[in-house]
């Protein structure tokens, strides 16, 4: 996964999201489908798919990631990472009704677990905001900043 981000960095986004695949593969292989290091890897490859440029396929394993995470741990930091990646990749694909759920969803229980000054409870904050300014709500959007 580490080379696979390095060879993004370098501009091979073919190569990187070669080596993710093949990387979330061993995973399921190794660990099982279920495995929350495996849910990791499948995360990171939706996140490659839409760098790559395949929005469809990207939110459509990181829904999927995201129900098998939230069957397993709902509040984990990880699976509230993972509903905050996939709002981003409903956002960019013009679903911004759904996008801003999610994050509201995350950012409600990031808040209550982590806090609010809590790095993750801030960025999905902005985010948060973002999506409200686009959709005219910019009261909502000041109320969180």
């Amino acid at each position: 996964a580490n080379l696979a981000g390095i060879l993004e960095i370098q501009g091979d986004i073919p190569g990187a999201a070669d080596l993710q695949k093949a990387t979330y593969e061993a995973h399921c292989r190794i660990f099982g489908p279920e495995h929350p290091e495996t849910l990791v890897m499948a995360s990171y490859l939706a996140g490659m798919l839409q760098t790559k440029g395949d929005l469809a396929g990207a939110v459509a394993l990181q829904r999927e990631t995201l129900e098998r995470m939230r069957a397993q741990n709902p509040e984990a930091p990880q699976t509230l990472q993972t509903a905050v990646g996939l709002a981003e990749m409903l956002q960019a694909s013009g679903e911004a009704e759904q996008a801003t759920q999610l994050l509201r969803e995350a950012y409600e229980a990031q808040r209550r677990l982590l806090g609010l000054e809590h790095s993750s409870t801030s960025m999905t904050a902005r985010k948060l905001a973002e999506v409200l300014r686009s959709q005219n709500d910019a009261a909502a959007a000041v109320a969180l900043l």
